[in-house]
């Protein structure tokens, strides 16, 4: 899978995140799906790509939150596949 593919299931993620008052969320691989979900759904250890308050969800990421999260997408696909 590519980055770019990657990354728009990302950004899929934050827009379809559920409502709730939670003011800080990550971008995780969970239950089999990148997800954006507040950061006290699962105590347990899961693959987290990036934490983000509610207001950085809110105003969209920036070019650098984009490129890490390009970056970490990336890292976590090719130790998947391999």
């Amino acid at each position: 899978m590519n980055p770019e593919t990657l990354l728009t299931m990302a950004a899929k993620a934050i827009e379809t995140r559920q409502a709730t008052r939670a003011d800080n969320w990550h971008l995780c691989y969970f239950d089999g799906r990148i997800q954006c979900l507040p950061t006290w759904h699962y105590q347990g250890e899961h693959p987290v790509f990036l934490v983000l308050h509610s207001l950085e969800l809110e105003s969209g990421l920036s070019t650098e939150q984009w490129n890490t999260l390009r970056t970490e997408l990336t890292k976590f696909w090719k130790e998947v596949k391999t």
